[in-house]
Order: C-alpha cells, then sequence, then structure tokens
C-alpha cells in the first residue's frame, strides 16, 4: 500500500509538470485492446479446501480484456528528444459466459448457466518517451509503470426456454492494480501545432480482488475475503476463497490528435 500511495504521488507531480511547461502536448486518443492471454474462468464463489476438483464447470477461454478504451495524455518532450507523458483512460467491459448443461432439466428444455461480468476501470500511464523527428514524421518509443482503479461485478444466471433467472450478485470492492505498458506511436504532423497519432504497444496487468459482497436471491448478504491459504480454521471463523486473477495481458491498436503548444515542428 505505501509503494501505491508513492506512485500516484508521483502522477500527481508529473501531471502538474506537464501542465506548468511552457511546451506541451495534448492527446485525445482511442485504443482497441485485443487480449493475448485467455485463461479459465476464475472462481471466486466456491468454497473449497483442495485447490484440485473445481466444483463447477469452468470457461476454458475467459477473456475481460479485449475491447475500446477512451483517454486523454498530455506530455512534454525536452530539447535532446527525451519526454515524459501521462494518460488516463477509462475502459468498461461488458462479457457473459454461459454453459449447456441438460442434467437437471427436461430432455424437450433448453439450459444455460452462466455468469454475467461486469468491468470498469480507470487506467493511469506515467510515461518516459524518446522521439526521433523525420520532416513532417516522427516516431515515438514510450515505456512505463500503470494503474488500474478497477470496479467488477460477477452476477449468477440462468437462461431456460430462452427466459433469464437472475441469481446471485457478487461485488467486488475498488482495486489499484499495478502493471506497465510499451509501445510506439507514429506521427503525422498536419501542421506546427496538430499530428495525427497512431500507436501500437501491449499493456500487461492483474486483476486480483481482495474482498467482495455477495447478494442472494432471499436478500442474504455474505462478505467474502480472498486469500493464498484456505484452512478448516479460517473457514469456521469467516467466508473465504481462494485468491485469483483475472489477466489484462492485451495488443492495442490506438489513433488520436495531437495539438502542441509552443511546439517548433
Amino acid at each position: 500500500m505505501k509503494q501505491k500511495k508513492i506512485l500516484l504521488t508521483s502522477l500527481i507531480l508529473l501531471f502538474c509538470c506537464v501542465l506548468n511547461a511552457q511546451n506541451f502536448y495534448v492527446k485525445p486518443y482511442a485504443r482497441y485492446h485485443q487480449s493475448i492471454s485467455p485463461q479459465e474462468e476464475p472462481d471466486f464463489y466456491s468454497t473449497r479446501v483442495n485447490e484440485e476438483n473445481p466444483p463447477r464447470i469452468f470457461i476454458d477461454d475467459f477473456i475481460l480484456a479485449s475491447g475500446l478504451k477512451y483517454g486523454l495524455t498530455v506530455g512534454y518532450t525536452f530539447k535532446n528528444n527525451l519526454g515524459v507523458e501521462l494518460s488516463a483512460d477509462y475502459f468498461n467491459r461488458h462479457a457473459d459466459y454461459f454453459y449447456h448443461d441438460n442434467i437437471f432439466s427436461p430432455p424437450t428444455s433448453t439450459f444455460s448457466h452462466g455468469y454475467v461480468w461486469n468491468y470498469k476501470t480507470i487506467t493511469f500511464r506515467p510515461t518516459l518517451t524518446f522521439t526521433v523527428n523525420r520532416r513532417k514524421t516522427s516516431l515515438t518509443g514510450k515505456a512505463g509503470p500503470l494503474l488500474a482503479l478497477a470496479d467488477a461485478e460477477q452476477s449468477d444466471h440462468w437462461i431456460v426456454n430462452g427466459n433469464d433467472h437472475k441469481g446471485s450478485i457478487c461485488t467486488f470492492d475498488k482495486n489499484l492494480n499495478l502493471g506497465y505498458n510499451v509501445g510506439f506511436e507514429y506521427n503525422y504532423h498536419l501542421s506546427k501545432s496538430l499530428a495525427v497519432a497512431v500507436e501500437l504497444g501491449l499493456e500487461q496487468y492483474n486483476y486480483t480482488p481482495e474482498k467482495s459482497k455477495v447478494q442472494y436471491d432471499d436478500n442474504k448478504q455474505v462478505e467474502i475475503e480472498y486469500t493464498n491459504k484456505i484452512t478448516k480454521v479460517n473457514l469456521m471463523t469467516k467466508q473465504v476463497r481462494f485468491k485469483e486473477s483475472i489477466l489484462f495481458n492485451s495488443l492495442y491498436f490506438g489513433i488520436g490528435i495531437k495539438y502542441t503548444i509552443g511546439g517548433s515542428k
């Protein structure tokens, strides 16, 4: 937690320095992220002492990292082509994961069970950059850490003969996750101040909930704590589950409009 506070303070200081500079740029952008790490669907519900033999069917190609992000970058480039940037963007992902099962339903009916995910995050990226200029174009390499402030909800659903039946709703506490971002940006300068920016890159972090609240359809509410080790002792004293992570490893393609104030390009 102390490291997270230090990093957040550094972000605020970097943002203030960039805004006070006489020569800086702003860039609104959109990015499409494509997941490169499908995984088995994590189990945040079931109580298990043994990690072997999970009690329910899992989806093998579970993905939440794919989708569009919208954000804004502010940055400053020094005379030696080194620079700093601070980016912030918003991501909202809705995903349904169902499997079919006719064991407990009449042969003539269609029964599906699964989980509906709603995941939202605001991501901050302090970045170091290096730029090479060529006439009306420039190429920038960039790398740095990222902080993803995440908010997630997982709800239990059944679909019987086309009718949707909702079950429990698991709401996770807001969680700050650390990761990294590397990429390249190509700029085509339309004027001294305006450029079209295209970027490619890699983003990586893991979303690992610490706590959640589960609201059941009978109005019963249970608080869950996620831990690395479960014993019969802590199962008797509180609701605990194994700590699991959702992988947010993705390649991205972005496009934006870069406006430079006081630029010499």
